[in-house]
């Protein structure tokens, strides 16, 4: 079983990677899943641990289906 670190650690790379796919900027997600771009910066860094609400922010931000939420976290 994958530890906390390690599971954040996949959060934070997935969530730079898809931003960066898409060509957003921190302020671009930022307007579009109301999260600041602190608070992403911070989760993208490995700096903080989101929470399920924040995520599940960031994850529409990003256009991630909700299945796909739960397959990737």
């Amino acid at each position: 079983m994958p530890t906390d670190d390690a599971i954040e650690g996949r959060i934070a790379a997935n969530l730079r990677r898809r931003r960066e796919e898409l060509g957003l900027s921190l302020a671009q997600l930022a307007a579009r899943s109301g999260v600041s771009k602190a608070m992403i910066a911070k989760v993208e860094s490995g700096l903080s641990s989101p929470t399920a609400g924040l995520l599940g922010r960031l994850c529409a931000g990003l256009g991630v289906p909700a299945l796909r939420r739960r397959d990737r976290a």
